[in-house]
């Protein structure tokens, strides 16, 4: 049986049609943009097969944004003294893993897997996509309370590079080519040079290429050491 459920999303009302089932996991994961169907008339619907991924969510919805200057990216992100963290990486990389970190750490996440930025005035804004995190088979997620998400602003970003047996951090070398590979790039040419402007102003940010160990799995508060000393 195909359902509809309605979110507005920054802005861009959108129509979801899908079956029950993954319809309610959707209104759980994007809990805080449910709106009720028959009150208002969305600007986009869009029909999805039972079994699908968020990243084909993200495919159709990221183009959206991207009209309103708000960039999609593959990545996860923390919140840490009212200062925002962004990690880059594959699937498989460490991104869920450093979300779930801060998260035993008390920390509120940006997300885990896909998160929003946005340029402001001064600086760019971190905003969450959806409220939940990867369980580790990949296929579905762990719904979270979205009083454990925040926006906050960029002070910096960490490349995850391949796990080790202890933890290191290194300045990012081609801050550019890494951060191409992690945007959800637009199909309209006109947005694709924004998005090249916009990724040239987060190369202003400090980067590093962070290698994952052991040790930090095993002593959390690692990954706070880290972050206090590339903000001193």
């Amino acid at each position: 049986m195909i359902t509809p459920s309605c979110y507005e999303i920054y802005g861009i009302k959108v129509r979801i049609e899908t079956d029950v089932q993954i319809s309610n996991s959707l209104k759980r994961l994007f809990l805080p943009f449910n709106i009720n169907c028959n009150k208002i008339k969305a600007e986009y619907t869009f029909r999805f097969k039972p079994k699908f991924s968020i990243a084909e969510i993200a495919s159709f919805i990221n183009p959206l944004l991207a009209k309103k200057n708000i960039w999609a990216f593959h990545s996860a992100g923390i919140v840490y003294q009212n200062k925002g963290f962004v990690f880059m990486g594959k699937s498989g990389g460490g991104k869920t893993t450093i979300a779930k970190i801060s998260l035993k750490l008390g920390l509120k996440i940006v997300g885990d897997d896909i998160i929003l930025m946005k340029e402001l005035e001064k600086g760019i804004e971190l905003i969450p996509f959806f409220f939940g995190i990867q369980k580790k088979d990949k296929s579905s997620f762990k719904f979270l309370n979205p009083s454990h998400f925040s926006s906050t602003q960029l002070e910096a970003i960490f490349i995850l590079k391949e796990k080790v047996e202890y933890t290191f951090y290194e300045p990012v070398t081609e801050p550019e080519k890494e951060i191409y590979a992690h945007i959800f790039w637009a199909l309209n040419g006109d947005l694709v040079k924004k998005q090249l402007e916009f990724v040239n102003k987060m190369c202003r940010f400090k980067l590093f290429y962070l290698s994952v160990g052991r040790d930090i799995l095993e002593d959390p508060s690692l990954l706070l050491h880290i972050i206090e000393e590339i903000i001193e």
